[in-house]
């Protein structure tokens, strides 16, 4: 009867150790959800190198009350390789609008009520091939012992807005190609950030 009762015992502990760490695990994403928000990259091949053109910031739990591009503040940090020191470059947002999870603008986004809007795009201008940024911009780079481009591991935004408490910092999905030229050219880079 002792030994049922000792496994008994330990079972009961187990299972309350994992519903604890699931619930913690969970209560902590959500908290950290609704401080820092989240954001998608979209990639698109220009001057035939991948370059982020637009973010999509999910706002489902961020009220942004106006959109206008001049409010974002857009920062990449990144460094050209894994030893050279971590650098933050500013990048122009061009236009924003409300849009679906997908980076589409939300063609009746004029009737919706911004404060119930659940995704924003910002598109960004793409450094050109003559900047000094131009390097730094890319989110790959090319290993020349493999002939091949690879992620920058240190490759992060950094989004501003007056009706934001912190900076938003939590990229939670995967760099989405916007076209089949890109998706083509990016088929075995595929990584999640």
């Amino acid at each position: 009867m002792k030994t049922f009762l000792g496994l008994f015992f330990c079972i009961l502990m187990v299972i309350v150790a994992i519903v604890y760490s699931l619930w913690r695990k969970h209560s902590i994403k959500t908290v950290f959800e609704s401080i820092s928000g989240t954001y998608k990259l979209f990639i698109k091949l220009y001057d035939n190198a991948p370059h982020v053109h637009k973010i999509v910031i999910c706002t489902d739990e961020i009220p942004l009350k106006k959109i206008e591009p001049s409010l974002f503040t857009v920062t990449l940090k990144t460094s050209l390789n894994e030893y050279s020191p971590l650098v933050s470059l500013k990048r122009r947002v061009t236009d924003s609008y409300i849009c679906d999870a997908d980076g589409k603008r939300e063609e009746s986004a004029f009737f919706i009520n911004r404060d119930r809007a659940s995704h924003i795009a910002l598109e960004l201008e793409v450094e050109s091939r003559e900047s000094e940024n131009y390097e730094l911009a890319k989110p790959f780079l090319y290993n020349e012992q493999n002939r091949n481009n690879e992620w920058k591991e240190r490759y992060y935004f950094s989004i501003e807005h007056p009706d934001l408490q912190e900076a938003l910092e939590g990229c939670d999905d995967m760099f989405y190609p916007e076209d089949n030229e890109t998706m083509q050219f990016m088929q075995s880079f595929m990584k999640e950030c």
